[in-house]
């Protein structure tokens, strides 16, 4: 795949994940996509796991917006770094905004988004927010079953 297709693929995707546009999101995925999650140890597979992932992660982290700074590539993987910019949504807490940088690496098939890796430091993350690990552990529990 030629590099500016893999661009506009992975700028239209930041651009729908930072208006929290799920379906969206979905529709830059290819059907057999896998996204995963590093620091959350979060790994999804297919459209209805990657949808419910992305829910839960909306839930945490309900203004999530990136921006993508640097990116390498070449005919088959695109390296992306930026700053996110997030504010941990804890039940029953008040959480600091937090600017982040994160890395990504991108993987394609027919025009799509096959796979995805974010990698993201949640121990920094949380301390920026003035949160523990665990606390966000336990949101991310809570909002997996609510």
């Amino acid at each position: 795949m030629k590099e500016p297709l893999m661009r506009n693929i992975v700028d239209t995707l930041a651009k729908v994940k930072s208006k929290q546009d799920i379906q969206a999101a979905l529709e830059v995925y290819h059907p057999q996509a896998k996204l995963i999650t590093v620091g959350l140890n979060a790994e999804a597979q297919g459209r209805l796991e990657i949808e419910q992932q992305l829910n839960v992660f909306y839930k945490l982290f309900p203004d999530y917006h990136v921006e993508l700074s640097q990116v390498a590539c070449n005919t088959q993987i695109l390296l992306a770094t930026g700053n996110v910019y997030v504010t941990p949504t804890l039940p029953n807490q008040q959480c600091k905004a937090v600017k982040q940088q994160a890395s990504f690496s991108f993987e394609f098939k027919d025009n799509k988004i096959v796979k995805e890796v974010f990698y993201l430091d949640f121990s920094q993350l949380c301390n920026k927010a003035d949160i523990s690990q665990k606390q966000l552990s336990n949101a991310m529990k809570f909002y997996l079953t609510a």
